[in-house]
C-alpha cells in the first residue's frame, strides 16, 4: 500500500512540476502519415494501406472546411490519390519508399495551405470568440504540416521558413491561451507564413492509377 501511495505522490509531483511548454496548446497534423511511413518501411504493406486510407479521411474532412475552390479542388484530388495510393500498396506495388514520402511532402504541403489560407479567414472574423479559437488551431496546425513537409523532403527549411513556423506556433499558442487578446501581429504572422508557403515549391499532385 505504502508503495502504491509513494507511486501515486511520484505521479502528482511529476504533473505539477511539468514545465509550461508541456501545459500549452500544441497543434500535430491530424493526417497521420508518420504511422504509414512505419509500416511501409517494416514491409507491413497491409497496415500501411489501411494506415493510408484512415488518412485520407482527414483530407476529406477539411474538403468540407474549405473556403477556398482552388485548394478544395486539390483536396479532392489529394484524397483520391491517397486512395488509390493505397490499393497500390496493398497490392505490394507501393513502389520505392521515397515515392510516398514525396506524395506526404505534397499533400502536407497542400494541408498546411489550407488551414492557414483559413486561419487567415478567421483573422478577417476576428470580431467572433469561435473565429478566434478555429483561428489557433489552423495557425497552429497549419505550422506543423508546413515544417513535416520538409522533414518528408528530407531537408532543412530555409531561415526565412523555419521562423515563419515558429512564429505561426508561438502566435497560435498566444491565442488558445487569450482568444479575447490575440497579439497585435497575428496578420502579418498569417501572410509572412502563407507567403512563404506559396513564393516556391507549387503543391502538385499527380493522379495514380488503382
Amino acid at each position: 500500500m505504502r508503495t502504491v501511495t509513494l507511486a501515486r505522490a511520484a505521479l502528482l509531483g511529476a504533473f505539477v512540476a511539468a514545465p509550461l511548454w508541456a501545459q500549452e496548446a500544441s497543434f500535430p497534423p491530424a493526417a497521420d502519415f508518420t504511422s504509414v511511413h512505419e509500416a511501409y518501411a517494416a514491409g507491413k504493406v497491409r497496415p500501411a494501406a489501411t494506415a493510408l486510407r484512415i488518412a485520407s479521411v482527414e483530407l476529406r474532412r477539411q474538403l468540407g472546411r474549405s473556403q477556398n475552390d482552388a485548394i478544395g479542388m486539390q483536396l479532392l484530388a489529394a484524397e483520391s490519390h491517397l486512395d488509390n495510393l493505397a490499393s497500390t500498396i496493398a497490392r505490394g506495388s507501393g513502389g520505392a519508399i521515397s515515392n510516398l514520402e514525396s506524395t506526404f511532402a505534397a499533400t502536407d504541403r497542400l494541408l498546411a495551405e489550407h488551414h492557414v489560407t483559413l486561419a487567415n479567414l478567421a483573422w478577417e472574423r476576428r470580431a467572433r470568440r469561435a473565429s478566434m479559437d478555429t483561428l489557433a488551431t489552423d495557425l497552429g496546425t497549419a505550422a506543423s504540416y508546413y515544417e513535416r513537409a520538409f522533414a518528408w523532403e528530407r531537408r532543412a527549411p530555409s531561415a526565412e521558413a523555419a521562423a515563419a513556423i515558429a512564429s505561426a506556433k508561438s502566435t497560435a499558442r498566444a491565442i488558445a491561451a487569450a482568444p479575447s487578446a490575440p497579439p497585435k501581429e497575428t496578420g502579418l504572422v498569417i501572410g509572412t507564413l502563407l507567403r512563404t508557403m506559396t513564393v516556391a515549391n507549387p503543391v502538385v499532385i499527380a493522379a495514380t492509377t488503382p
